[in-house]
């Protein structure tokens, strides 16, 4: 019978992603300071399979703290808000 074994990361893997973690610059706060008194608005777009897999395997990487699918859309928008026009076109061109 199959245990959680094979969930546990190796030292390397782990060491790896948190290098790549830390060259991730962030242009602003992550979480807002004061959500309490925010209105949130549902949103509905669609996703390929695979994007939604990937979203679902990144906020299983987080070791620090639970996060959800729209934490992965919020982080996503930050980082892609904190680069340059010329990295940003970069990153534009690569995916179309």
């Amino acid at each position: 019978m199959g245990g959680l074994g094979n969930l546990k990361r190796n030292d390397k893997r782990k060491n790896q992603q948190e290098k790549e973690l830390s060259k991730i610059q962030i242009g602003t706060s992550f979480k807002s300071k004061d959500t309490s008194n925010a209105i949130f608005k549902r949103y509905t777009f669609s996703l390929t399979t695979e994007i939604s897999e990937n979203i679902d395997r990144l906020t299983l990487r987080s070791k620090t703290r639970r996060i959800s699918r729209s934490d992965i859309i919020k982080l996503g928008l930050y980082s892609l808000n904190s680069l340059n026009d010329k990295d940003f076109d970069r990153i534009i061109t690569q995916l179309k």
